[in-house]
């Protein structure tokens, strides 16, 4: 039985990979030497196996379902998730997309925008992109909770501007219980920022 390279390690692998996921190169180490890994990777790239979207950073591509001619690899939104994931830093959507998905405003972002404790950075694919943005830490509480989107969303506007209805159509997008909207307030009341809306806060316990 021959032995199997580097390439048909890498590409065995690859195989038990979801196609259009961004896949970072330390998912390929310890198949081989550094240098063997990257000429590995080089090749499965120009035999079409592999796509290199960003550096250190590569797609194993797939065929559009409707249309067999395109190639589709993945989306900067995915590319910027997986970057974060890799390194460990916090994502999560901006105030002003909050506010829009919440439905306090009804105008859209015209741009995919992240917020982040990680660098600022542009995610390119194709015409589309997606922009990671540096902020400070306590505009990313709650970064994985239902509560910090409606945190973020209520830091990107006045108190003056929203009601209660508005803003109880918030919080039952959000929390499908009685308990888990309780629990959002009180946590919302400890945040200094927020004081200009303690009187909606109050409403909403009504």
């Amino acid at each position: 039985m021959s032995r199997q390279t580097v390439r048909d390690k890498i590409y065995s692998r690859l195989l038990e990979l979801e196609p259009a996921t961004p896949l970072p190169y330390h998912l390929f180490k310890g198949l081989g030497s550094e240098s063997s890994t990257q000429r590995a990777i080089r090749r499965l790239c120009e035999e079409g196996h592999l796509i290199r979207v960003m550096t250190g950073y590569y797609v194993r591509p797939k065929k559009h379902k409707s249309l067999p001619n395109i190639t589709v690899t993945c989306s900067p939104e995915t590319l910027a998730k997986a970057w974060a994931k890799e390194r460990g830093y916090i994502l999560t959507t901006t105030g002003f997309e909050e506010a829009y998905r919440l439905k306090f405003q009804t105008q859209a972002p015209v741009q995919t925008v992240y917020w982040t404790n990680g660098p600022s950075k542009t995610f390119k694919i194709g015409n589309a992109i997606a922009f990671t943005k540096h902020v400070a830490d306590d505009l990313l509480l709650w970064h994985d909770l239902p509560v910090g989107c409606l945190y973020r969303a209520m830091l990107n506007m006045e108190a003056e501007n929203s009601n209660s209805i508005k803003f109880n159509r918030a919080l039952s997008l959000l929390f499908k219980s009685a308990r888990a909207r309780k629990k959002a307030i009180s946590d919302l009341y400890q945040v200094k920022s927020l004081n200009n809306w303690t009187a909606l806060l109050d409403s909403s316990l009504i």
